[in-house]
């Protein structure tokens, strides 16, 4: 199977009483693994800006960016189009500043808001995050 560069994703634990976003994906890599939402940092754009960008497109809100929790990577993570790519994930900590939770079907067969504790227990984890969370602490 054919390899691509690396994508650069950014990616936000969205906090919403004591609990977190998940979804499960519906589209392009790593088809129904449990993650938070975000998406690609277009050329030119600084991180911030994407994750704003991506959290407004993906779920309808506004965030606000409260730090930087840490990365995960996955390599050889399947994509829909029968390539295999390594994902570089940057995940920060954010609530809500605005906004409805729509979540776009596109992006996610379903969503939750679960613990930390509960996160780490679906099933199946995209490798990014699963990667996160073998070496960070939430």
């Amino acid at each position: 199977m054919e390899r691509k560069r690396p994508n650069l994703i950014v990616d936000a634990f969205i906090e919403k009483d004591g609990k977190f976003l998940a979804i499960k994906r519906s589209s392009a890599v790593e088809v129904g693994s449990w993650e938070t939402p975000g998406g690609r940092v277009d050329v030119g754009e600084r991180v911030e800006d994407a994750l704003v960008r991506e959290m407004e497109e993906e779920t309808g809100l506004k965030v606000r960016i409260k730090r930087f929790l840490g990365w995960g990577e996955g390599f050889d993570c399947p994509h829909q189009d029968g390539y295999l790519c390594q994902r570089f994930v940057l995940y920060f900590l954010c609530d809500v500043a605005s906004g409805e939770l729509k979540i776009d079907p596109g992006e996610a067969l379903e969503y939750k808001w679960v613990t930390p504790e509960e996160f780490k227990k679906l099933e199946p984890l995209s490798k990014p995050i699963k990667d996160f969370f073998d070496k960070n602490v939430l």
